[in-house]
């Protein structure tokens, strides 16, 4: 599904999810709501990314700054830079698997980790 065409039809189950960037994967994460995760933590426009790993891995790939100093606003974003964010998000693909558990998500989150070693998954 493309980011910039996300709805509500992500569900609000525990899994696990992927981005991808020009059709390679850039990122893996788990989420125990994968709607809250992926639609009102990872595709929000506001100006806090204190939640969001995904959202400040990107702004450091666009040269905007240290994870850590965004997240503990060292580093604040302007307006045009938070727009960036968002539009580079906006222009990548995201799926996900609706896992049983937070558990067995976790299990497969780190193998996916493993396989793919997305470039904006830091941890």
């Amino acid at each position: 599904m493309r980011a910039a065409d996300a709805s509500v039809r992500v569900p609000a189950a525990p899994g696990v999810h992927a981005w991808y960037h020009q059709n390679q994967p850039v990122y893996v994460g788990m989420s125990t709501n994968l709607n809250q995760r992926l639609v009102e933590t990872h595709l929000s426009t506001r100006a806090s990314m204190y939640f969001s790993a995904f959202r400040r891995n990107v702004a450091e790939r666009l040269g905007f700054g240290a994870p850590r100093d965004i997240k503990s606003k060292v580093r604040v974003l302007s307006a045009k830079e938070l727009d960036a964010v968002t539009e580079w998000i906006r222009d990548c693909q995201f799926s996900w698997i609706e896992c049983a558990s937070a558990e067995e998500a976790k299990v497969l989150e780190a193998s996916l980790k493993r396989e793919y070693k997305p470039p904006l998954t830091k941890r």
